[in-house]
């Protein structure tokens, strides 16, 4: 059972945004699906309460528990990894915010397991098939921090981390055993913005070879899935009625030559869908642009971070406010609309 632990504090406007998939999860659950561990679901506490996962964790009792852990849920983790080794369950947290932090994840509470660094498909197929064996000894499999039978961590070195290779990963089953799909496109359906709109996102590409000193992200390299790869999600998606998607992808434009090969083939076979998508101002060009537009971008989240130039070049980016005023005067003429974000 793999859960996505609710975001807090309870009138968080997160927690109304119900449209997020909990697309790592379910990355990692048709992963064990396709290689022999049919047996798997994911819940997701944003829309199903604490009190039905701990009923469910209770009545089907998995032998292993994953828990998505991020900085908006840091309050409600400790529920969900105590109701999952109520049931005996075997406990691992990961995530984003889970890989900077495993030794303190494992040494502050004693009913997590492990912790998974970066990527999850591979080191939790590896954990299944221990358990499986009864076996609770996760030596050598990568990517795993786990406790040492002297209480201490371990965990591994940055030569231990496997990344995956985003062509052998399947395509997400979002209706996995029972997975509820269609409550993220509703709660994504705002008839006040756009009516006719049917929404829901998806990654193209993992990374980002940018080095700004505020960035928590783990991936610092860039890795892509294939583009026909690519374009059969979009087009599943587009066969289950979704119109409009939004790429979670670190941004959109920093391989042009990709860029240029998701313009070609949306273009020879067309897909009547708009996009969303994080765009660096740096990649932002004449030529990226067109791609953009032919792709058929309606909107990209732009990170300004400040208006002094100064910040900027102390933190890693290192361009003019002209600079910036001209590369999204260049999204203004293509007619793709502009969000902007800062840091505080």
């Amino acid at each position: 059972m793999l859960v996505q632990a609710q975001a807090t504090p309870q009138e968080s406007g997160l927690r109304n945004e119900k449209w997020y998939l909990p697309l790592g999860l379910l990355s990692i659950a048709t992963y064990l699906k396709h290689n022999g561990f049919p047996e798997i679901s994911v819940l997701d506490a944003d829309h199903d309460s604490l009190d039905m996962i701990t009923t469910r964790l209770q009545s089907e009792r998995p032998s292993l528990t994953g828990i998505n852990f991020n900085v908006f849920n840091t309050q409600l983790l400790d529920d969900v990894v105590s109701a999952a080794k109520s049931v005996g369950a075997y406990v691992v947290v990961g995530g984003q915010a889970a890989t900077p932090i495993p030794e303190r994840l494992l040494l502050s509470n004693p009913s997590i397991d492990a912790v998974v660094l970066n990527d999850g498909e591979i080191p939790m197929f590896e954990i299944a098939k221990r358990l499986q064996n009864a076996s609770r000894d996760m030596t050598g499999i990568p990517n795993v921090s786990y406790r040492l039978p002297n209480g201490e961590a371990f965990v591994p070195k940055p030569s231990q981390i496997q990344l995956a290779n985003l062509a052998d990963l399947p395509p997400l089953d979002r209706q996995i055993n029972g997975f509820n799909f269609d409550r993220y496109l509703r709660a994504w359906n705002r008839p006040d913005i756009d009516p006719n709109r049917v929404a829901t996102s998806m990654y193209m590409q993992k990374g980002c070879a940018q080095h700004c000193t505020f960035c928590a992200r783990i991936d610092k390299s860039l890795r892509q899935r294939p583009l026909e790869q690519i374009y059969k999600e979009l087009k599943m998606l587009w066969e289950e009625g979704v119109n409009y998607v939004y790429i979670v992808d670190d941004t959109i434009a920093a391989d042009k030559k990709f860029l240029s090969g998701l313009a070609g083939i949306l273009e020879e076979n067309p897909l009547p869908m708009r996009f969303w998508a994080f765009l660096d101002a740096r990649n932002i060009d004449e030529e990226s642009v067109g791609y953009m537009k032919a792709i058929g971008m309606e909107k990209v989240l732009v990170g300004i971070e400040t208006g002094s130039e100064e910040l900027r070049r102390k933190n890693g980016k290192s361009y003019s406010n002209d600079f910036l005023l001209r590369r999204v005067a260049l999204l203004g003429k293509a007619g793709i609309k502009l969000e902007d974000s800062y840091v505080l």
